[in-house]
């Protein structure tokens, strides 16, 4: 019996801009490839980068995702959307008016729902501007909501890489009937997840108090982190948003004992996740493979090799290659 597959239309297409600094909207230097926004479909998703500035200095409709992780500029320019379009802010990104402003313009949906970009310089983020939401911006949106601050002053927040691992400090000038700090933590700059929990060291305190949490896995690559405190009534409010890249140099194996006097070898493996390995002897023809796991494995020979030279493999993600020692 066959089975007839209905042929299904491919997701929506993403074009992101360069990592170059960005440039005009329409201009394809700007963006990865050859194309350009007006080459892309309703529905499509458009990726501007952190570090890139698209700028927007004419009057130009799309129908679809716009993502912004750096900054989205308009230059007496308008963008005209859909009602099924969305705007979504990473935490760092900004929407900027480069001229006066007041002609500089976001419409989502219907025509008289549209927004100038002055009324959202202010826009906290991470945040999504959508049909809806640019319908009488409120304070939710634009960030200008009165309230009473916490009674704790933060005068840092900052994190830094050490081998392999994400450090996080942060110093209070001020605390009052203070709680708790939450570390949140974020891949994309969207979306944070709460990470770990540090207790306040006084509850009240006027001198200077030092924190710290390290992140023992971080993400590879880049990402975001971010700070809420809460106060022993449970009120809470967030303290700045910091990006860290951890080094892509990559993980590291550790042989020991080596030279190898027994059917066993001990592998520090300093990776994230597990991996496969494989050995080879000094021909390059593969005698075994199998898989290790984070931290210290034991690698237990099926059969004594011969004295001679080895190599052990290793691809996470690029490759690694040691050589050791048979006696």
């Amino acid at each position: 019996m066959f089975i007839v597959l209905p042929i299904i239309r491919s997701l929506a297409a993403t074009l992101e801009s360069n990592g170059t600094g960005g440039g005009d909207w329409e201009n394809a230097s700007s963006w990865d490839g050859s194309n350009t926004p007006a080459d892309m479909s309703d529905g499509d998703t458009l990726v501007i980068h952190l570090g890139d500035t698209i700028t927007i200095n004419t009057n130009l409709n799309f129908n679809g995702v716009v993502q912004v992780f750096g900054v989205l500029a308009f230059d007496k320019g308008k963008l005209n959307m859909d009602s099924n379009s969305v705007i979504q802010l990473a935490t760092g990104s900004d929407i900027i008016a480069l001229s006066s402003g007041q002609n500089d313009q976001i419409r989502i949906g219907d025509a008289n729902n549209k927004i100038s970009v002055t009324d959202i310089n202010n826009l906290v983020t991470p945040n999504q501007l959508t049909e809806d939401s640019l319908t009488g911006l409120g304070c939710a949106v634009t960030g200008d909501c009165e309230a009473d601050p916490l009674p704790v002053k933060v005068l840092y927040f900052r994190a830094s890489q050490q081998n392999g691992r994400i450090r996080i400090e942060w110093c209070t000038s001020y605390e009052k009937d203070f709680d708790f700090f939450t570390i949140e933590r974020s891949k994309n700059g969207f979306f944070f997840n709460t990470h770990a929990k540090v207790y306040s060291k006084t509850k009240n305190s006027s001198q200077n108090i030092k924190y710290e949490f390290v992140d023992e896995l971080p993400f590879g690559g880049l990402s975001y982190y971010r700070l809420r405190a809460t106060d022993i009534n449970g009120f809470s409010e967030h303290h700045g948003v910091i990006a860290v890249k951890l080094n892509e140099s990559g993980p590291d194996i550790l042989l020991y004992p080596n030279p190898v006097t027994d059917n066993y070898m001990m592998i520090s493996y300093t990776g994230l996740l597990e991996t496969t390995y494989k050995i080879l002897n000094i021909t390059g023809i593969q005698l075994a493979e199998g898989v290790l796991q984070p931290g210290i494995n034991r690698l237990q020979f099926n059969s004594i090799l011969e004295s001679g030279y080895y190599f052990i493999k290793v691809e996470d993600p690029k490759e690694i290659s040691e050589k050791f020692i048979v006696k």
